[in-house]
């Protein structure tokens, strides 16, 4: 019997042949590279620029969603968590892949990683009631259910919690869930489902032909997040 070779290219798992593939827990298990390059991009400028707009306030409940493997997770932990030394606070990190938080628990001690699928029943049972909701790059693999996705992401949060979402639009001109989020603006009116947003970042990133890279950060609506 001939055995099928995994792809070790972590793109096959995610999108292909203009379709949406997801099969994430294969991508950890097989990936010849660190998939999205997480233990760089953590500490770029894009990076960098969410953990400003976070340092204005502190946190002692941070939710981390699609965490991967924790390497950004960290950072909210180490730079952000916590309103005094005594205080250090709490910061989970929820992926769909149990490779991805097995990895990640081994990386970084410090913070909390659990196994969780924001498609599921069973994510509303996550405990806990978060300051902050983070969700960074997570949408376009759940744009399918957007609604659905806002919603939980609502619910993670306490009353009047924060949250941040950062999304990169594709370079090509079609992509999978144009019709849903075509836009930044199509973007920000989604979010104003669940969040009243007070800071909107868009930049632009030429190593992807300039394509807009988009951060919003707000307050969750208190009537918002019930299905």
């Amino acid at each position: 019997m001939i055995q099928r070779r995994h792809s070790d290219d972590y793109h096959d798992y995610v999108f292909k042949d203009g379709r949406l593939v997801g099969d994430f827990e294969g991508m950890y298990r097989n990936s010849a590279d660190v998939p999205w390059h997480q233990d760089i991009s953590a500490f770029d400028v894009i990076s960098d620029i969410d953990i400003a707009i976070l340092k204005r306030e502190a946190f002692d409940r941070i939710c981390d969603v699609g965490c991967g493997l924790g390497h950004f997770t960290a950072r909210l932990k180490n730079e952000l968590s916590g309103k005094s030394d005594s205080l250090p606070g709490e910061v989970i990190g929820l992926d769909v892949s149990p490779k991805a938080v097995e990895d990640a628990s081994a990386l970084h001690s410090n913070c909390e990683f659990q196994v969780a699928d924001i498609l599921s029943d069973d994510f509303v049972d996550v405990p806990g009631q978060f300051d902050l909701v983070v969700c960074r790059g997570v949408l376009w693999y759940v744009v399918q259910d957007l609604e659905k996705v806002l919603s939980r992401l609502a619910q993670l949060g306490k009353e009047c919690g924060k949250i941040l979402v950062t999304l990169s639009f594709p370079p090509s001109k079609t992509w999978v869930g144009q019709g849903i989020l075509g836009s930044p603006e199509d973007l920000k009116t989604r979010l104003s489902e669940i969040m009243v947003i007070s800071h909107w970042c868009v930049e632009y990133d030429d190593r992807h032909g300039s394509v807009p890279l988009c951060h919003a950060y707000g307050t969750l609506c208190s009537d918002k997040g019930v299905e």
